[in-house]
């Protein structure tokens, strides 16, 4: 029987989302990690009866925890499914992208690529800089949490929005990096 929340980010993140999918289920029980290390501390048992929530956690769940988590993990992807992987504020910078937001998804053991819950996405305007496309991602993923929030604290089974698809190249850490770096002009 799903009883349990995993929230998988910062502090400030997890007391507001804990407050906020209490009101959905009072009687949810919460564990919190915020980095990788803590997840080897779960127990079978715990993971069996819950749901793991990421957002804005910095490592990659491993495979085998994701096998076991009974009830599905979820993360809030800050950036549209036009921008999967690393840093996708950067690049939707780059690109000027005409539209950005966030995306909710099922993890699986690829890197953004399970299925789409939904998105929240808005028009962006000038100036197109990475800060400003990561404040936009912010805001959406806390609406697309709250738009979610009554199916991720009280369903077993959360149906996904077939007709979303990922679309753009999943970008790299080391290609992020890439594009930060100075470019010396010869």
């Amino acid at each position: 029987m799903f009883d349990s929340l995993i929230l998988l980010c910062p502090e400030l993140e997890a007391r507001l989302i804990r407050k906020l999918l209490q009101e959905w289920n009072p009687s949810l029980h919460f564990s919190h990690c915020i980095h990788k290390r803590a997840l080897s501390k779960l127990s079978g048992r715990t993971l069996a009866k819950a749901r793991i929530i990421s957002f804005e956690f910095p490592d990659i769940v491993p495979e085998t925890l994701l096998a076991t988590t009974g009830y599905g993990a979820f993360n809030l992807h800050p950036g549209s499914p036009a921008y999967p992987g690393w840093a996708p504020a950067l690049f939707a910078a780059e690109d000027r992208a005409p539209v950005f937001g966030a995306t909710l998804h099922g993890m699986t053991a690829q890197v953004d690529a399970g299925p789409i819950l939904g998105t929240e996405l808005k028009r962006t305007q000038a100036p197109y800089e990475q800060h400003a496309f990561e404040k936009l991602a912010y805001g959406a993923a806390w609406a697309l949490l709250q738009r979610f929030a009554p199916d991720l604290a009280a369903l077993p089974n959360i149906p996904v929005a077939r007709w979303q698809q990922w679309q753009g190249p999943r970008r790299t850490r080391r290609q992020a990096e890439a594009l930060k770096r100075p470019q010396l002009v010869g």
